[in-house]
C-alpha cells in the first residue's frame, strides 16, 4: 500500500506526536495481507468507533484478527485518530 496516504489519514495532532519516519518504522511491510470494515459505531455527529478485520500472514498461515479505531471529524474533514 501507500504509506504516504495512509499516514495523510491521521489527524493533525496524532502527526505532530508522530512523524512520518515513526509511521514507517512501525509498519511491517508485507505482513498485513487485508483489511476489512466490519462495523462503525458512532457516538456523535464527530466520532466514529471502527472495527475491522485485519488478515495476516504468521508462521506460514493465514489469519485473522478484529483491530479497533477512532475517526474525528474536524473542519468538514474526517481523521484517524491516533492513538498509542
Amino acid at each position: 500500500g501507500d504509506l504516504r496516504k495512509a499516514y495523510g489519514y491521521i489527524s493533525p495532532a496524532g502527526r505532530t506526536v508522530l512523524p512520518y519516519e515513526g509511521y514507517e518504522r512501525s509498519i511491517r511491510k508485507g505482513f498485513h495481507k487485508a483489511a476489512r470494515v466490519t462495523e462503525v459505531r458512532c457516538t456523535g455527529p464527530e466520532l466514529c468507533e471502527v472495527t475491522l478485520e485485519i488478515e495476516y500472514e504468521f508462521s506460514g498461515r493465514r489469519m485473522k484478527t478484529p483491530f479497533f479505531e477512532k475517526w474525528v471529524k474536524q473542519d468538514s474533514q474526517w481523521w484517524h485518530l491516533y492513538e498509542k
